[in-house]
């Protein structure tokens, strides 16, 4: 059984991460790139936006009595599947998860100009995560 109580925690932390990268928003890229503090305040929300919201596919996924997705990206999709987010909004977040791993294991240069350009897309995308799932909840 699904417990919405963990789930909203979880999307609560989302808002917050949201509003925080929110603070984010109206900087330039020439300062984005100059300031490495900014940078990796961006860099760690993205992160922890991502994090977060694969852990709610997750736990509803293995709660509905389907099998664990096997990576970030494929929760995304399962998520899809069962109805968690609708299809939209799934195949837009999916492709997150490589620049989630990007961050995390460093495995490229991370390129300035793709995370600066995610922080108003993720505020939008990780908004109607919120919505979708409150929805989901809901039913």
């Amino acid at each position: 059984m699904i417990n919405k109580d963990l789930i909203l925690s979880k999307l609560l932390k989302i808002k917050k991460y949201i509003q925080e990268l929110k603070t984010f928003s109206n900087i330039t890229f020439e300062e984005y790139k100059r300031d490495f503090i900014k940078k990796r305040a961006v860099e760690r929300l993205i992160l922890l936006l991502a994090e977060v919201a694969t852990d709610i596919n997750s736990y509803v996924i293995v709660e509905i009595g389907k099998n664990p997705p096997t990576d970030y990206y494929d929760s995304f999709i399962k998520a899809i599947e069962i109805g968690l987010i609708s299809k939209q909004l799934g195949e837009k977040l999916a492709p997150s998860a490589g620049l989630r791993n990007r961050l995390v294991h460093e495995y490229d240069e991370i390129k300035d100009d793709i995370v600066f350009n995610s922080i108003n897309e993720a505020t939008k995308l990780y908004t109607t995560f919120i919505k979708e799932v409150n929805d989901y909840l809901k039913q």
